[in-house]
Formats: C-alpha cells, structure tokens, sequence
C-alpha cells in the first residue's frame, strides 16, 4: 500500500520531503541499513519482524519506477530546512535545486537547532545565486529566472510599505489616489530590485518582462533563444497594440 501510493505521489500531498520520508519507511519496513545511502542498493539485514523477504535499495527504487540515485536524492531532501521545504513545496524550487542549495548552505545550518539561522528569503537568495550563476545566461535568460521570485519581492515591499504607513499596525489607505501611489511605489520597488538580481537595466526588465508576460508563444520562444532581441521583441508588441487599437477605433466608428 505505501508503495503504490508513494507511485501516485499526489497522494501524499506532492511533497519531496514527505516522499523522502515514506521510502525510508519503506527502508525499514524491509529491514534495509540506514537505507543504504553510500552503498548503492546492497544493504540490508538477513532478517527483518515485518518481512520474511529482504529486499536491497535496487528493489525499491525498481518498484518505485525511478534510478538509484533518484531514490537517494529524494531521501536527502528529508533534510531540508523548513524554509526550503516551503519553497519546494509551492514550485518555486525543484528538488535538484534544493539538492543544490543544502550542499552550498554552510555547514552550521545543518543540525537540527540551526534552522532557525536561515529564513526562507536567505534561501531564496542561495538558490538565485546559484541559479544566476551556474552558467553564462544571457540577459532574457537570467530576467526569466528573477521573475519566478517576483512573488516574495512584491510581499517583501508590501511589508515595508505596510510599517512606513503604521508600523505593526498600519492605518487604511485615506483614499484610493493614495492607494494607487503606495501601489506603485511597491511595484517600482520590486522592478529595481529584480533588475539589479539579474543585472540589467530597469528598461532593459519592463521591456523584458512585457514580452514574457504576453501571450505570443512564438515571440517569447524567439527572444528567449536569443533569435529576436529583447528590444525587438518589445516593439513587435508595441506595433502589435498599435494595429490592436487601431482596428477598434474603425469598429467604433
């Protein structure tokens, strides 16, 4: 039964880590040593109370329809930091990056009374810095991977925006002219930042961002691969709009 749902990972709630926990479960249900974690599958004890037949990490990861290593990577991340938890959890982060992270985090940050020494932003910024700087990334590249973080940058700036209204307890906005400034300056805020992580001009990003955030597949796969220019790219759209609002304005007539 736990092998069937650890097969239909939704069933635990698609979490690694709780993946993680259910195959070392299996690991002892089957009586295999410390899940056999340097020994690639040919560990285990010649008896075991809840099974009459042993079986080797091999078996397990055959069962489970996934590589040695895969099962091993999975154990590994039973180790994570609540913080990276979450942020695997939520797909922010895919559990190779995670993978990536714990073995970059320094070592004080791995017993058990450390956690509390990262806070989930920390490991964000492990994981961009990784991200950012595993390989030559061109400017559209390194913008599409700052974007995906855009979520805790505009929570971060609200925070702030929300203590320099009231601190612990922030007044309501007067009116909405003023709603719509505190808004702004939230979201510039977040647009500085961002560019500044991925190392490009404030225009170079909204231009960037515009052609991300648009529904032409064919045009953001150009720029992406570099075949069109991220100002090119750009003005495509821009002259798209244009044609757009022209051909209303004739209908409206």
């Amino acid at each position: 039964m736990l092998e069937s749902n650890i097969r239909r990972r939704g069933e635990i709630g698609g979490s690694a880590k709780k993946l993680g926990m259910c195959i070392m479960e299996l690991e002892r249900i089957y009586g295999i040593k410390q899940g056999g974690l340097g020994f690639y599958g040919n560990q285990y004890e010649e008896s075991s109370n809840n099974c009459n037949t042993p079986k080797t990490e091999a078996d397990i990861a055959k069962e489970l329809g996934i590589s040695i290593q895969t099962l091993q990577n999975y154990k590994k991340l039973t180790e994570m930091i609540p913080e990276l938890e979450e942020l695997v959890d939520t797909g922010i982060v895919m559990p190779t990056t995670a993978l990536a992270i714990m073995r970059n985090l320094p070592w004080k940050v791995c017993g058990e009374k450390q956690y509390t020494l990262f806070t989930k932003d920390e490991v964000m910024e492990w994981m961009l810095d990784i991200q950012l700087g595993r390989r030559n990334l061109s400017h559209i590249q390194r913008i599409a991977v700052a974007e995906k973080y855009r979520p805790i940058y505009e929570r971060q700036a609200k925070e702030r925006q929300a203590t320099s209204t009231g601190g612990a307890n922030p007044q309501l906005t007067p009116n909405l002219v003023e709603a719509d400034k505190n808004t702004n300056r939230s979201e510039n805020e977040t647009n500085s930042k961002l560019a500044k992580i991925a190392n490009v001009g404030k225009e170079t990003y909204r231009q960037a961002k515009r052609v991300l955030d648009s529904n032409d597949e064919d045009l953001k796969q150009r720029v992406l691969s570099g075949k069109t220019s991220i100002s090119a790219g750009y003005k495509e759209l821009q002259n798209e709009k244009k044609k757009t609002q022209s051909f209303d304005n004739k209908d409206g007539e």
